[in-house]
């Protein structure tokens, strides 16, 4: 009895192995393509990515649009632009700024040409501010360009194109969360007002 147990205990396992190999062989095509159709997906989304990355880096690269190194270079510029005008050497500080004015996009621009307005408003050439000014708000209308039209215009005496702009400014900066609010813009209308 011992050796028909055994051949029957035998019997069972080889069954159970045949009955588990086919249905393995039934599952493994539908396995394989599901595989397959994963690594398709996984392709094309590296395929999707690397032209995203691509596009990206070509854009960062293209003329008018300023990469993060070269947005720091500038405002160091800038930076440096102030502390010699605050020493009184203007003329550095234009210089200065002039190798920034072609860098980055149209707002960059004028934001470096509303800064060099404000420095020659300091050394007191308000026909270069206004100059400088006009150029910024040119390229790019923001309350900081018309701020420097403003103050370049109130410097050479044109009250009428100072309260235009100042209001232009008001305009443009909105609401202010300040202690202060716009108050010091608001004071520069009223006075350029009476």
């Amino acid at each position: 009895m011992g050796n028909d147990t055994k051949k029957l205990k035998n019997r069972v396992n080889a069954d159970i192995s045949v009955d588990s190999a086919d249905q393995v062989r039934h599952i493994t095509p539908k396995r394989k393509k599901i595989v397959l159709i994963a690594i398709a997906t996984f392709v094309v989304a590296m395929l999707i990515l690397g032209f995203v990355v691509y596009r990206a880096s070509h854009k960062a690269s293209a003329p008018g649009v300023i990469t993060d190194d070269a947005r720091v270079k500038q405002v160091q510029a800038t930076q440096r632009a102030s502390n010699l005008s605050l020493r009184g050497k203007s003329s550095e500080a234009q210089a200065l700024l002039d190798k920034q004015i072609n860098v980055g996009s149209p707002e960059d621009q004028s934001n470096i040409y509303a800064q060099k307005a404000m420095l020659a408003v300091q050394a007191k050439d308000y026909v270069s501010a206004l100059k400088f000014a006009k150029k910024a708000e040119s390229l790019k209308q923001t309350a900081y360009s018309a701020q420097a039209v403003a103050m370049s215009a109130e410097g050479s005496g044109d009250k009428a194109l100072a309260l235009e702009y100042y209001k232009k400014q008001l305009d443009r900066v909105g609401f202010s969360h300040v202690a202060n609010g716009n108050a010091d813009i608001e004071a520069r209308i009223k006075a350029l007002s009476n």
